[in-house]
């Protein structure tokens, strides 16, 4: 007995074209389920890289008037003075000169990880969606389960 495909002179698919459309399932439940947003971040973008805090963040640092005695940047290990110590959104305290460095590399405070601002649109833009798309599933699991 012949199959279908054998009567109909369908041309065989490679092992190739099957993973690819594999791909092609996962890639349209992926954005079914909402995650396009997710996916694409994720191939436009390393994992784990974050982009400097912003010029304006980071040009506007308070200086730190008072300091408790025996006080060390957490960055470089030397005592504070005053005059080159500022402190960032999350109370932590550092020598000028060490966290304009980090934050000119990275966009959060080397000792607890809080965020500050960056320019980078497209960076802050995916962190609200996120922000509300953990909202949305917070809500949705209250009014599951409550």
């Amino acid at each position: 007995m012949s199959s279908y495909f054998d009567e109909h002179e369908c041309p065989q698919r490679s092992a190739e074209d099957e993973v690819q459309n594999l791909y092609l399932s996962l890639a349209r439940m992926l954005q079914d389920m909402g995650f396009e947003s997710d996916v694409m971040s994720a191939l436009n973008r390393e994992a784990d890289r974050r982009p400097p805090a912003s010029e304006q963040f980071i040009k506007n640092l308070p200086k730190v008037t008072q300091l408790t005695a025996g006080e060390k940047c957490c960055v470089c290990l030397k005592p504070h003075s005053v005059g080159e110590t500022v402190s960032v959104d999350c109370g932590h305290k550092f020598h000028v000169q060490c966290i304009t460095r980090w934050l000119r590399l990275n966009n959060s405070c080397p000792v607890c990880r809080t965020e500050f601002p960056t320019d980078d649109e497209e960076y802050e833009t995916n962190k609200r969606l996120k922000r509300q798309k953990e909202a949305t599933l917070q809500e949705l699991h209250n009014s599951m389960f409550s």
